[in-house]
């Protein structure tokens, strides 16, 4: 998921699933100000979150980011 340019986003109770094994990241954030991201799940061992020129983003029960505020 690719969000760009956006402010205050909420991204809750999805799974994301690959048929195979998949490098790409679930998440990439550009220039997003404030995000919520709750209860989300994501492959084994695949990156989660990369984020750029971003702020004011929080997780909470996200496989493979821990609990609060999320940082560059």
């Amino acid at each position: 998921m690719y969000l760009r340019h956006v402010k205050n986003v909420t991204v809750s109770d999805i799974e994301i699933a690959a048929m195979s094994d998949d490098a790409r990241l679930a998440f990439i954030f550009q220039n997003v100000s404030g995000a919520d991201l709750f209860h989300i799940k994501t492959p084994a061992d695949a990156p989660v979150l990369e984020i750029h020129d971003s702020a004011g983003l929080q997780a909470m029960w996200v496989k493979g980011v821990k609990d609060g505020s999320v940082q560059k």
